[in-house]
């Protein structure tokens, strides 16, 4: 119920959030599936925003499959490497990093636009 969330959220970030997931809903719910932490919040985010179920289901289902042949193959590949296995922790840290890079980037962005707009 909104009302309920309204109390919890403030009813300009649910509008911003709606139209947010009009834009690029399915490309959120596919890019979440390889970003942790938004992984997490993608889902109830797209929920908040009333995206259709359908479309929010096949994003969901493609954005999985797409996040499982991806890591399935790297492992594949990058597991008979004989440097990523010498360097295994550069490697997992390599990763992490990345995949939270668009989630700092984002929020620098965020801020120098803020910072503009002052």
């Amino acid at each position: 119920d909104i009302r309920f969330l309204s109390k919890i959220v403030k009813r300009e970030y649910l509008a911003r959030t709606e139209l947010f997931f009009e834009k690029h809903g399915g490309k959120t719910i596919i890019l979440a599936r390889f970003i942790p932490i938004v992984r997490t919040f993608a889902p109830f985010s797209a929920g908040i925003a009333n995206m259709n179920y359908k479309k929010y289901l096949m994003f969901c289902v493609g954005g999985g499959l797409l996040w499982v042949n991806s890591i399935l193959f790297a492992g594949y590949f990058l597991g008979t490497n004989k440097w990523v296995n010498a360097n295994f922790e550069k490697v997992v840290l390599s990763i992490v990093f990345i995949s939270l890079l668009p989630v700092i980037i984002g929020l620098v962005k965020n801020k120098f636009s803020k910072q503009e707009k002052n």
